[in-house]
């Protein structure tokens, strides 16, 4: 328990379960999954118990649903089986609440129970789907299902089942609802911001922005609205694993709070990044002069067009109402607008920085944000992907064209190209690690007529159309990570891929998933063109219409620290070579070097299988690497010393700085690639006549976008 005074809480009960140890086949644990106070300030705890036998190849598990009713001093008043009032034997649910005559509903993804007010069971709706249930400010209990939309239910307890209430167009999720106040007939949380939703016209709208209200978070656990207004959150920390404890806020309004003379910078995304959210917490805790607000564009998608908000931003920039500062990922084009010069020249700002200068970071990054010159954007944070295979097929080869691993593939006709990509997967790959080649925006011209697009049709004939993977029986999934091996060692199937995102150690996958020495050639390219691709998980720009340009640098060279720490579940590679240097000599450190006391996850991962676990000495490497050489029969010799060789760094290092290739997605071009090249892959078309189609198609797009 606890108060809102801020005082210490108090542990009413607790369920700790024993610690197995890695030789354990049997094991039972108990814990809470979810609870409620009643309105007699009784505690109603919902607690499952189960039994797994790891020895059994079928994995046989027990569960038991117990639910429990305890005083507010913690003493068991009574213990009710769930499993056996329901006749289920496997409940699966996440939530507990009471309506105001006290019956109490349960419910999770795969269903809802109904309890009378003394705890017996009245009736259950099985419906799958279920986001969230809550009482609303008419005292009536709803819930939400999800499909192709969302539907919500009122729960009629009189009839036993749920009542259609209405549909809703929009694209928000409701896993986190409380009851409403006022016109509104619940509040929900939608990363991590608090929406009131009305029922009678199935709309909702912004209440509270915890970013501009300075709280970082991603998702509430659970909201309580009171009626003067204000808001308890219980929020998940950033990086949420499980054991961290988590804070309650109390949200009060403030309707005289000013921002003074503070600029107010705009940050338009199509999507919130926890990573962008977090420093710009920091940033505005920290300028006395600017305050950045984000505008998140995917709120302008529904159901039926998930690219209205790249629609609404596309028309907003073209029309010279751009965000002061744009994120330039998921799926919006930089080159594109770099051509039509709405992004300003970040030379400038980059040059007069005193913090940092091009000699700090990696020269292809600025290279892939330049066009004629000028540098329109900045990846700040990255990951580099590419192809791998066996020297003994493709020799010591550090680059491919398609001509070439088509040439390759002749040799061996029954092999497969890589596991499990399509035709389709291939075509797409193609354009998007080719747009920026196939089309110049600057002159509004394209070039889908090319050779080079015509031999990537030709190819993808080699990959399967479909792959129909409910074919597979059990025993394949049971044993896959071996076939796949197998598969490698025969030359059944010639690539893999490898990416490199959090740091360097995927080098070590690399090397070990097909048991021989590997060539990093990456992805089909022309000749004089690196074939590892760049793929950006921070991309900035600053609109050349902003009146706020220094600030909207001095936010963006933030992330280009070499100390940057992302704030975000998504980890990255710097822009900044820097790091990448002081974190290579980290890795080359043996272990018993280094200070473990705080542990260090550490994996195993041989491209076919992984396994991790934390250690706190070199001892306990060691030992780590012994079960994994036994359970999955790893390359010992190559993860016998945990720190990188400086061989093997300079390989990333080279991999890196050569990456010159960049996905570029445009959502037009790419609709368009699809509808045409079905009739091809059908057989229907000759690649000849499928490209000349879509080189009209896009031809004009590109000519009408100019």
């Amino acid at each position: 328990s606890d108060s809102l005074d801020g005082g210490d809480e108090k542990i009413i009960k607790s369920w700790r379960n024993e610690q197995y140890g890695p030789g354990a086949t049997v094991i039972e644990q108990t814990s809470l999954s979810t609870f409620g106070i009643a309105a007699d300030g009784t505690l109603w705890v919902l607690e499952n118990w189960y039994k797994y036998d790891q020895s059994d190849p079928r994995g046989s598990q027990e569960n038991k649903s117990n639910l429990i009713t305890l005083s507010q001093e913690g003493e068991t008043l009574t213990t009710y089986d769930l499993n056996e009032a329901t006749g289920n034997s496997n409940i699966n649910v996440s939530s507990l609440m009471f309506d105001p005559d006290g019956n109490i509903y349960i419910y999770g993804y795969e269903g809802l129970y109904v309890l009378n007010a003394d705890g017996t069971y009245a009736f259950s709706i099985d419906e799958n789907n279920i986001q969230g249930a809550t009482v609303t400010n008419t005292g009536e209990v709803i819930y939400s299902t999800y499909g192709q939309q969302t539907t919500f239910k009122r729960i009629d307890f009189a009839q036993k089942k749920g009542v259609a209430a209405g549909t809703y167009a929009g694209n928000k999720y409701f896993n986190t609802l409380t009851a409403g106040t006022g016109d509104y007939s619940f509040y929900f949380d939608y990363n991590g911001d608090i929406y009131g939703f009305k029922l009678d016209t199935m709309t909702d709208e912004l209440v509270v922005s915890t970013l501009n209200s300075d709280i970082e978070m991603q998702q509430a656990a659970s909201i309580c609205a009171l009626s003067d207004g204000r808001f308890i959150l219980a929020k998940y920390p950033v990086n949420y694993t499980g054991n961290e404890k988590m804070p309650v806020v109390l949200l009060t309004p403030d309707p005289d709070a000013s921002l003074g003379n503070k600029a107010i910078i705009t940050l338009g995304t199509l999507y919130r990044d926890q990573a962008i959210a977090s420093q710009v917490m920091r940033f505005n805790k920290a300028s006395t002069t600017a305050r950045i607000m984000i505008t998140d564009y995917s709120q302008y998608n529904t159901n039926e067009d998930y690219t209205a908000g790249m629609t609404r931003l596309d028309t907003d920039i073209l029309a010279g109402r751009a965000p002061d500062i744009l994120s330039l990922t998921n799926g919006i084009q930089a080159s594109k607008y770099s051509a039509k010069g709405v992004f300003e020249d970040l030379y400038p700002y980059l040059d007069a920085d005193p913090t940092i200068g091009r000699e700090d970071l990696f020269p292809n990054i600025l290279t892939a944000g330049e066009t004629d010159g000028k540098l329109y954007h900045i990846m700040t944070g990255f990951a580099v992907s590419t192809l791998i295979g066996k020297q003994s097929v493709f020799g010591d080869v550090d680059h491919i064209t398609a001509a070439e691993l088509a040439a390759i593939a002749n040799k061996y006709p029954d092999a497969a190209i890589m596991e499990d990509v399509t035709s389709d997967t291939w075509i797409q790959i193609s354009v998007l690690l080719g747009l920026d080649r196939y089309v110049n925006w600057t002159a509004g011209t394209c070039s889908f007529d090319s050779p080079e697009f015509i031999a990537a049709l030709e190819f993808a004939k080699r990959f399967p159309k479909e792959i129909d993977y409910n074919s597979r029986g059990e025993d394949y999934w049971m044993h896959r990570d071996e076939n796949l091996k197998k598969a490698y060692a025969e030359n059944k199937i010639l690539l893999a891929d490898a990416s490199f995102y959090d740091g360097m150690r995927g080098i070590r996958t690399s090397e070990s998933t097909f048991g021989e020495p590997v060539a990093y050639m990456g992805y089909p390219s022309p000749e004089g063109l690196s074939g590892h691709i760049l793929s950006a998980s921070s991309d900035f720009a600053i609109s050349a219409t902003s009146k706020h340009k220094e600030e909207a640098w001095s936010f963006i060279s933030k992330f280009l620290d070499v100390d940057f720490v992302s704030g975000g579940w998504m980890q990255a590679l710097s822009a900044n070579k820097n790091k990448f240097e002081r974190d290579a000599a980290l890795e080359m450190t043996p272990l018993a070097e280094r200070d473990l006391s705080e542990g260090l996850n550490v994996m195993i991962n041989t491209g076919t299988m992984g396994t991790g676990t934390t250690i706190y000495s070199a001892a306990d490497y060691d030992k780590f690497l012994e079960t994994s050489v036994k359970q999955m029969g790893v390359d010992i010799e190559l993860f016998r010393k945990y720190e990188l060789t400086a061989e093997e760094v300079a390989k990333v290092r080279k991999i890196i700085s050569g990456a010159t290739m960049t996905i570029s997605q445009n959502q037009q071009i790419n609709n368009i690639i699809t509808e045409e090249t079905g009739a091809f892959l059908a057989g229907a078309k000759t690649a000849e006549e499928t490209v000349k189609i879509i080189q009209s198609r896009v031809a004009l797009y590109v000519s009408e976008s100019k």
